[in-house]
């Protein structure tokens, strides 16, 4: 199971690791699904990290200045002790891209980085809009 938490700041994870992880595997233990592998990711927006293409043409139109969907960014400025990529799954149309940053709290199914990053950026093109009456 994959669960992506947002809005937790740097200082929560110890809290996040110590209590939500722990209830959420006893609570699907309670519920029969004592084997369950979690992979617990917490997703930030609101970080002061901008990641810029390293030639930008000011003749281009704006959406053609900024980073591409699809691009990541999984080394050198990725947090020292946990797993942490910076995703950018969409096309800014005005200002710089605001590329949310995925930093992997706990992955007992140990999966790749490549494997979290395509499922993620899968994921943020997999949704579905109803229509109601």
């Amino acid at each position: 199971m994959i669960v992506y938490r947002q809005g937790v700041a740097e200082g929560f994870y110890a809290m996040c690791l110590g209590e939500e992880v722990p209830l959420m595997k006893a609570l699907l233990a309670k519920n029969g699904a004592k084997d369950v592998k979690v992979t617990y990711i917490v997703v930030q927006k609101e970080h002061n990290i901008r990641l810029m293409p390293v030639h930008i043409d000011p003749r281009e139109k704006p959406t053609q200045q900024n980073i591409t969907s699809g691009v990541v960014v999984d080394q050198e400025i990725t947090h020292p002790r946990y797993r942490e990529f910076f995703l950018n799954s969409h096309i800014t149309l005005q200002g710089t891209a605001r590329t949310p940053r995925y930093t992997v709290l706990c992955d007992d199914g140990n999966i790749s980085m490549n494997e979290l990053q395509s499922v993620t950026h899968a994921l943020c093109h997999d949704f579905q809009v109803d229509h109601f009456p």
